[in-house]
């Protein structure tokens, strides 16, 4: 796939839409590339590390992240980015609905299932009222 350059300009909305499309099939390589390629005015940059993307070879492209996560700080990004408000959250875990009960799994069965208990989801999240999994309140 060619990126025109000069098509992207002419039509900044469309673009930025195929983008995101791209971005959300091919990862966090394509965004990469997008971020550091297209809004620094270096088109052709673009185009390369697109198609490494896609081939996988994003080694030249894209360093090594050198920090390290702890668990309190994954488990934080990892309760971020499950949002259970989102109605997206339902499509995620329909193949689990039980018809019997008519009940879907939370996040909570998610970072159960993780191994991660709740006295370190609340430790990471700040969130107090949670039903977990197997809680007697429940």
């Amino acid at each position: 796939m060619a990126i025109d350059a000069n098509w992207c300009r002419e039509n900044p909305e469309e673009a930025a839409k195929q983008i995101e499309m791209l971005a959300d099939r091919n990862g966090p390589a394509f965004k990469h590339a997008y971020d550091n390629g297209y809004l620094n005015g270096r088109e052709d940059t673009l185009a390369e590390q697109a198609k490494a993307s896609v081939s996988g070879d994003t080694s030249e492209q894209m360093p090594e992240w050198p920090g390290q996560l702890n668990r309190q700080q994954a488990i934080s990004l990892l309760d971020s980015i499950t949002d259970q408000e989102d109605p997206y959250w339902e499509n995620v875990v329909e193949d689990f609905y039980d018809e019997e009960t008519d009940t879907m799994p939370s996040v909570m069965h998610l970072f159960a299932a993780l191994g991660i208990t709740e006295a370190e989801y609340k430790a990471a999240t700040g969130a107090q009222n949670v039903n977990w999994p197997g809680d007697p309140k429940q």
